[in-house]
């Protein structure tokens, strides 16, 4: 049987569900556990909501994804993003489908509050795992972010993913994300 998605307003979580969060991103992501095990949000970017699996047997968390809200500049036009970030699967529960389920949890709710678009940063190790729940690849264009208040390009070994919503495409023109990306 499959865990069922909750869906979780950030206001909402609480210092036990913010410490299994961490866990679960320090074991999957233990190359940043000096960061993962007090934070889980990069570059102060708060997701709105968080998308959680439990496993049925022990009510333990198994995956998790946080959405950030944003409003980037895309050429002339403001879109709302949907900046899927911290998305884990427990190495106990892979191979089962849990990422698909995350995700399009995670996307349908991000269209039901009115977002234009998702979009997320990943590695290319991880391309494949995104584009199995119908992300793809963003276009090559400028993309600039904000750090420590400077405009700079985006790191090139982030690969940019969206996720049609309420827009199937990025309008035309250079991407700026209004911020650090997530």
């Amino acid at each position: 049987m499959f865990p069922k998605a909750e869906i979780i307003d950030e206001r909402t979580i609480d210092k036990a569900l913010h410490d299994e969060i961490c866990h679960g991103l320090v074991e999957c992501f233990p190359e940043e556990a000096d960061f993962f095990t007090d934070h889980r949000s990069w570059h102060g970017s708060v997701p709105c909501f968080s998308v959680v699996l439990r496993s049925t047997d022990t009510d333990r968390l198994i995956a998790h994804a946080g959405v950030v809200d944003r409003n980037v500049h895309v050429g002339k036009d403001s879109i709302r993003v949907a900046g899927l970030q911290n998305v884990f699967v427990l190495p106990s529960h892979r191979g089962r489908n849990m990422s698909a389920i995350l995700l399009t949890t995670a996307m349908k709710e991000a269209s039901a509050r009115g977002m234009d678009l998702g979009m997320l940063f990943c590695t290319a190790q991880l391309e494949t795992v995104y584009a199995r729940a119908n992300w793809t690849r963003a276009d090559s264009r400028p993309i600039t972010c904000t750090s420590d208040g400077h405009d700079k390009p985006l790191p090139g070994k982030n690969i940019v993913m969206i996720y049609p919503l309420a827009l199937r495409i990025l309008p035309d023109g250079p991407l700026h994300l209004q911020g650090n990306d997530w």
